[in-house]
């Protein structure tokens, strides 16, 4: 019985779901909207949680219905609540 940060994540960001594809390519589902962008980071709000996603030449290539989609080379990614 220790502590799961990814379960505590997971009941924060509703029906979020997160697809890394290397570190090129990155598809979030379930988005609520985007709170900040830059080449540098790309913030979108998941509900109870905002993602901060860093890295360089970041582009939002999509988002359409929920689904966000990141191109670019992504460094790192961060939660914090909303």
């Amino acid at each position: 019985m220790g502590f799961n940060p990814l379960k505590n994540i997971s009941e924060d960001t509703e029906n979020a779901g997160i697809e890394l594809f290397g570190n090129k390519r990155m598809i979030v589902l379930d988005c609520k909207y985007v709170v900040d962008f830059s080449e540098e980071s790309v913030v979108l709000n998941l509900g109870n949680l905002n993602m901060k996603v860093r890295g360089d030449n970041l582009l939002i290539s999509s988002f359409c219905f929920g689904q966000t989609d990141i191109t670019g080379e992504i460094v790192s990614i961060e939660f914090e609540r909303a």
